[in-house]
């Protein structure tokens, strides 16, 4: 929990709002500079849960600035913090037709301390804005970003120089990864455009380096959220942030007012980026390491609904630093030095949940006699509940937390029996804060584990037999690869020897009863290798029918096993005992019959074409 600044309950979720242009922005519709005034009524009207704001300016500080000079003057206090984001376009990449190109637009998140404003603006402007030439073109080099340099160059017109000319990329990534600005930038791409390269494998390696560049992407599109969130996954888990890239008061309509003078109802503005961290640049970056746990995208906050939560603690002792101390709905733990009142803060709390055992080790047990009398209340959802510190005495009420004290814990996981002794109060723990219906009947865990199991148990069975039979299968193959199949090579080498060497004592034919006896052979041999194919289908077809048939049989074995299952739970359970004659399914004895008879026929005409060993018949393969 964190105890520093002005964020002393830790981090909470907040919404952060990273992506609003100002009047000053390059491209804006707000109306100008005569438009200031609302344009800061409209971030001082904003939800109340947006306490984060990103003001964008394309290229330049300015904007960040002008709004400052209120924030100074006491405006916009229901902001804890304003990012400047200088928004940039990638010079080399783009996306759509030629008469709509959409570049890629690069925002960098500047880390400002606000306690030297006025030098930390400054070092912006002289130490980035204007070391980054217009172009990279070489007659640019010397023309470094200004608003009178896009101007001159755009025929007198800011917005036609904006338009044509891009800075370079190159430069301003190198002028961010030097040492006056590493760790001090945060990095977005704009998703769309960036997901829109990828038109064919050309481009993808150009995609995947700029993902490298970046810490996270903006998208405008809530609708499409999770559909880009899934493509985004493809290339890594970086947060994908949502904001409504807001030019005009068409969508920052929270101070629009009717003819009356009265606030109408904000109906476009959208924001669903919540991130939960301390409103800080430090809290921004820890999105990069934990996007899972630090983002979440919706409208709603997503502790809206958390229940049995503690939200604060009151000591009344002068002692105490803080009377009451205010804890954040997700607090997990408690950092500090140590002896600084890590292990007190717990007592305290576990004490006013009614859930406190008088460990002698713990910091209540060894202080009781200093801290008599003492009172703690807790507020729980909003209703608080005192308790008094009484040594020893035994509270009939229920706890409202499971204190596991250091002690408890160093104890259950001490040398001896440690693995047992934890492994069993976990489980104790798990059944009692079950309800009677989920224990199921069950008087303990084990007993309950059994019974959630036992399906699991038998599926596990079943696949088990089935691995051990697919590995005497694999075992079966690798005998026929590795052993006889080499010592059938090794017998066919030896007889096509003992060929050559009895064709070679084979007697002169004349001529013509050579012809005639090549022209048989090749007849006979045209037979042989026409019914040789035959039984090698036939043959092959045969050991497929006999799988089939023997799988058929073990799957009627199963069937019948889990009939018998079912029907004994089913029976024990009350279920009508006329019924259960509909669980006797199985294959029929009829169709196992038929497919072993013409299983049985396919051998018998198999072993026909093959022949007999001892007495083959004229036509056999024999």
């Amino acid at each position: 929990m964190s105890t520093y600044g002005n964020f002393s309950k830790g981090s909470e979720w907040r919404k952060w709002d990273l992506h609003i242009h100002t009047p000053n922005s390059i491209i804006q519709n707000y109306g100008g500079d005569t438009q200031w005034d609302k344009f800061i009524e409209s971030l001082e009207r904003l939800p109340q849960e947006v306490k984060v704001v990103g003001i964008n300016d394309y290229y330049f500080i300015d904007g960040y600035e002008k709004v400052m000079s209120y924030k100074r003057q006491g405006r916009l206090t229901n902001i804890d913090k304003i990012f400047p984001v200088l928004e940039f376009r990638i010079d080399t990449f783009g996306s759509g037709n030629e008469n709509n190109l959409q570049k890629i637009n690069l925002h960098v998140i500047f880390d400002i301390n606000e306690n030297n404003l006025d030098r930390e603006i400054q070092k912006v402007k002289k130490e980035f804005i204007e070391r980054i030439p217009i172009t990279k073109l070489d007659k640019h080099k010397t023309k470094f970003l200004s608003r009178e340099n896009l101007t001159k160059e755009g025929e007198n017109n800011l917005k036609t120089g904006f338009s044509d000319l891009i800075p370079p990329t190159e430069t301003v990534l190198g002028l961010l990864n030097s040492p006056t600005w590493q760790n001090k930038c945060f990095l977005l791409l704009g998703y769309k455009e960036w997901s829109n390269l990828e038109k064919n494998n050309q481009l993808k390696p150009l995609k995947e380096d700029l993902y490298g560049k970046v810490e996270a992407f903006f998208t405008s599109n809530h609708e499409t959220y999770n559909k880009s969130k899934s493509w985004l996954r493809e290339y890594g888990e970086k947060s994908l942030l949502h904001s409504l890239d807001i030019h005009d008061f068409s969508t920052l309509d929270t101070a629009i007012k009717d003819k009356y003078g009265n606030y109408k109802e904000s109906t476009k503005y959208i924001c669903n980026t919540w991130i939960k961290a301390d409103s800080t640049f430090g809290g921004l970056k820890q999105i990069v390491y934990e996007p899972d746990n630090r983002v979440f995208i919706g409208v709603e906050n997503p502790d809206l609904y958390r229940e049995n939560c503690i939200n604060s603690i009151t000591v009344a002792k002068g002692w105490f630093p803080q009377n009451t101390l205010t804890l954040n709905r997700g607090l997990i733990s408690i950092i500090g030095a140590r002896d600084s009142g890590k292990t007190a803060l717990l007592d305290f709390i576990a004490l006013g949940a009614n859930a406190y055992s008088n460990y002698k080790a713990s910091f209540l047990g060894k202080a009781e006699n200093k801290v008599k009398p003492l009172t703690t209340k807790i507020n729980i959802d909003g209703k608080e509940i005192s308790k008094e510190f009484i040594p020893d005495n035994v509270s009939s009420d229920l706890p409202l937390v499971k204190y596991l004290s250091r002690q408890f814990v160093e104890n259950l996981c001490s040398d001896e029996g440690s693995t047992e002794r934890l492994q069993d109060e976990i489980e104790r723990f798990i059944f009692e804060n079950l309800d009677d219906v989920e224990r199921m009947g069950a008087s303990n865990f084990s007993e309950l584990k059994i019974i959630l199991c036992q399906s699991s148990e038998i599926a596990i069975s079943s696949l088990k037999n089935r691995i051990s039979e697919s590995n005497k299968e694999i075992s079966r193959i690798h005998q026929l690869q590795t052993i006889e199949l080499p010592n059938k090579r090794k017998e066919k080498t030896i007889k096509e020897e003992k060929l050559k060497i009895l064709q070679c004592k084979l007697p002169k034919l004349d001529k013509t009863v050579q012809n005639e006896s090549v022209e048989k052979y090749k007849t006979i041999n045209e037979q042989k290798i026409r019914l040789e194919n035959e039984l090698k289908i036939e043959y092959s077809q045969t050991r497929e029918f006999e799988r089939i048939y023997n799988e058929l049989l073990d799957f009627n074995k199963t069937i019948i096993e889990k009939n018998q299952y079912f029907k004994g739970n089913l029976s024990q359970l009350g279920f009508d005992v006329s019924e259960l004659s509909q669980f006797d399914i199985q294959y029929p004895n009829s169709l196992l019959h038929s497919i072993f008879n013409l299983l049985e026929s396919k051998k018998a005409e198999y072993r026909r074409k093959y022949g007999s060993e001892k007495d083959p018949a004229e036509g056999t393969y024999k």
